[in-house]
């Protein structure tokens, strides 16, 4: 397993906190996007059954006999097209062929066959509307389909929104652009990456700050400082102890004093113990010579003073 130096050490709640803080906020930027993707959803929702009601309105006037069946739709037909909400919102209605009954802003399609339309990633959507429209309740569909008065090389993402009137098997169409949102979304993550940039740059001076001001009190690797203290533990007062040019202060400067001071004081002591030993030595060669001199019977002469 991978064993982490110091400085590791130092970096690595950096690291780590930096890649969570950049998850997060891409999360948080991603969750907002989505927001308000179904914010658009639910108001795409609301427009198609506003579309639905008109229908379902004429439809009640032919059935009711106030207008024929032809002429209801017509007039149906002709409150779809007149429809703009938002900057650009506008109605559509197919059938389930696909066929184009009508386009709001491009009447020249109106009873165009539809299978082969692709948008400009080569997606049948229109076919796609016409599948999804079959769900009792509608459906969404992505596709992408440039602005009012855009090329279609100049297409964008967009949301469509199907739901189907059966009796006269119409799908009433509607959608939304989603480019605003999309760049929105980037914007903001160009936004947060200068953001984590800033505060990344702000931490790494601050730890490397930190990690110097450490080694410079230590005077070096704490790993070096502990190895040089074992040994130190063990007796071993010769370990040469390595420290910077002009350090006088720190942790290994002064662990160097303690050890020349130890090694001072135990060479003291054995100088002293030497010195003992040899006191010792002389004094039993002088206790020998005074009882090699003693007169015959065990008692050396007395002194004259003493007689």
């Amino acid at each position: 397993m991978h064993r982490f130096n110091f400085k590791q050490k130092l970096w690595l709640p950096l690291v780590v906190s930096l890649l969570a803080l950049l998850a997060v906020s891409v999360s948080a930027a991603w969750l907002s996007r989505e927001t308000r993707i179904e914010e658009r959803k639910h108001d795409l929702v609301n427009v198609g059954h506003v579309g639905l009601s008109i229908v379902k309105e004429y439809a009640a006037l032919a059935q009711s006999g106030a207008l024929s069946e032809a002429d209801a739709r017509k007039q149906a037909l002709e409150r779809l097209r007149d429809v703009r909400y938002g900057e650009d919102g506008y109605f559509l209605v197919l059938d389930s062929k696909p066929r184009m009954i009508m386009h709001a802003m491009k009447p020249a399609t109106d009873g165009k066959d539809l299978a082969g339309v692709e948008d400009a990633d080569g997606r049948h959507h229109y076919v796609t509307f016409a599948t999804v429209a079959q769900a009792p309740e509608g459906g969404f569909v992505d596709y992408v389909f440039p602005h009012p008065g855009n090329p279609p090389s100049a297409a964008v993402g967009k949301i469509g929104y199907v739901v189907r009137y059966a009796p006269w098997d119409w799908i009433i169409a509607t959608g939304a652009y989603v480019d605003d949102i999309d760049a929105a979304f980037k914007q903001s993550l160009y936004v947060l990456g200068a953001v984590v940039g800033a505060v990344a740059l702000l931490l790494s001076a601050l730890i490397a700050v930190t990690n110097r001001s450490i080694q410079r009190t230590i005077g070096g690797n704490p790993a070096y400082a502990a190895q040089v203290a074992g040994e130190i533990s063990k007796g071993n007062l010769v370990i040469p102890i390595e420290i910077r040019r002009g350090d006088d202060s720190s942790l290994l400067h002064t662990m160097r004093q303690m050890r020349d001071a130890l090694a001072n004081i135990i060479a003291q002591i054995s100088g002293a113990a030497d010195k003992v030993a040899t006191g010792a030595r002389d004094c039993g060669g002088q206790h020998g010579s005074v009882l090699a001199h003693r007169e015959p019977g065990g008692f050396s002469p007395r002194p004259a003073w003493s007689r």
